[in-house]
Formats: C-alpha cells, sequence, structure tokens
C-alpha cells in the first residue's frame, strides 16, 4: 500500500482513480487560484 500527502489545494472529494492494461492513473483537481484584488486608496 502506498499512501501520499495532499497539498491543501487539493479537492479530495473530486479524486479519482482508473486502472487500466497495468497502469493506476490517478486524477487529483486542485481549487482554482484566488487573484489578488487591488483597491485604490485615497491618500490626503
Amino acid at each position: 500500500m502506498r499512501r501520499f500527502t495532499l497539498p491543501e489545494s487539493a479537492r479530495a472529494e473530486e479524486i479519482k482513480a482508473r486502472y487500466a492494461d497495468g497502469v493506476l492513473e490517478i486524477e487529483i483537481p486542485k481549487q482554482p487560484r484566488v487573484e489578488a484584488k487591488r483597491i485604490a486608496v485615497t491618500v490626503n
């Protein structure tokens, strides 16, 4: 058995695995990146 530590950005509930022709393929989706917001600040 193998174990992997997933980063916090992984969506554990959406992991998919397939095994075909001796190959195990694991798909681990990541959370979308949050874009930084620019806010105009008035300085007196």
